[in-house]
């Protein structure tokens, strides 16, 4: 038996597109495609997987979310541009002290660090300041783009990332303060009422709750107390929206079993703008609605716990 060897199999969204428009009749098998039903096929689709993310579909979009503390800010946007990732956190220290208005440091190692990456450098006082690395780093010696604002004693931390996060939809009930050393001490997760009833926002200490308001282009995270060590970070579990669909190679942000649904699910979007009669829209929708229940039963996580059966012993 001969068999491909291969798993690589995949829709881009024009192909999703011509599929949804065959099955409402649009257009046969074979016959070209008129550009303006494309158009408007891909907006729908972008609408249709919009909602998606409002029932909370996507584990594969939940990622580990870094929000670096500074000792001053009760509240941190998290979105494009804000001290925030997604990546892997990428930590080092100094490997000599640096002076006040130096452009470039040396570090204990440059493994992970690259141009154009965001790098905050831990000075004295218990500040962090935040820059981009300029240029390559070479030997030991890391350029900033910036001078630095105070001294840096040796031995002082480094953190440096890349990309930025989107602005996560929900934080899930899962955080932890993460220490230098690595250590977790974890979070408790509070909603809107409980973070206001907290009596002084101001207290300075190990930062221990968290609030986030989804709020728009750049989510909020409250953090109580201000946290006293800025070389603190929260690592949070959050939920990243899909990417949209915006040419015709792009495939989709999904797993490729969801695919099937995709196609037909567009296909019961787009069939009022088609004039479909009751009974296949009817159809479509159904079927829109039994390719979701297969894949959505694999976007749920179970927990497991065994227990020893001490029952047969003497």
């Amino acid at each position: 038996m001969t068999t491909s060897g291969t798993y690589s199999f995949n829709l881009n969204v024009q192909q999703i597109i011509e599929g949804a428009l065959r099955l409402v009749g649009a257009v046969e098998t074979g016959q070209p495609y008129y550009p303006q039903n494309i158009t408007d096929a891909l907006q729908a689709l972008n609408i249709y997987i919009k909602a998606l993310q409002a029932e909370g579909i996507g584990l594969w979009m939940l990622s580990d979310l870094t929000v670096f503390l500074d000792t001053v800010s009760q509240s941190y946007q998290i979105g494009p541009g804000n001290l925030a990732t997604t990546d892997n956190v990428v930590q080092t220290s100094l490997a000599l002290p640096a002076i006040l208005g130096a452009t470039s440091v040396s570090v204990s190692s440059i493994a992970g660090l690259v141009t154009g990456a965001q790098v905050g450098i831990q000075l004295d006082g218990n500040t962090t300041q935040w820059t981009v690395i300029s240029g390559p780093p070479a030997g030991n010696t890391v350029n900033l783009a910036a001078a630095l604002t105070n001294s840096a004693s040796q031995n002082n931390n480094i953190f440096s990332y890349s990309n930025g996060p989107q602005r996560p939809l929900d934080i899930s009930n899962e955080g932890r303060r993460r220490d230098v050393f690595g250590n977790d001490t974890p979070l408790q997760i509070l909603n809107r009422e409980d973070y206001m009833t907290l009596s002084t926002k101001a207290n300075q200490g190990s930062t221990t709750q968290i609030y986030y308001s989804p709020t728009l282009n750049s989510g909020t995270l409250y953090v109580w107390p201000v946290a006293s060590i800025c070389t603190d970070r929260l690592v949070l579990t959050a939920r990243i929206p899909f990417q949209d669909f915006d040419n015709m190679p792009d495939n989709a942000d999904f797993p490729v079993e969801w695919i099937r649904h995709l196609k037909w699910a567009l296909a019961a979007e787009i069939g009022p703008e088609y004039e479909v009669n009751l009974n296949k829209q009817k159809l479509l929708e159904t079927k829109a609605a039994e390719t979701k229940a297969l894949v959505a039963f694999h976007d749920t996580e179970f927990s497991f716990s065994f227990t020893p059966d001490f029952s047969g012993r003497q």
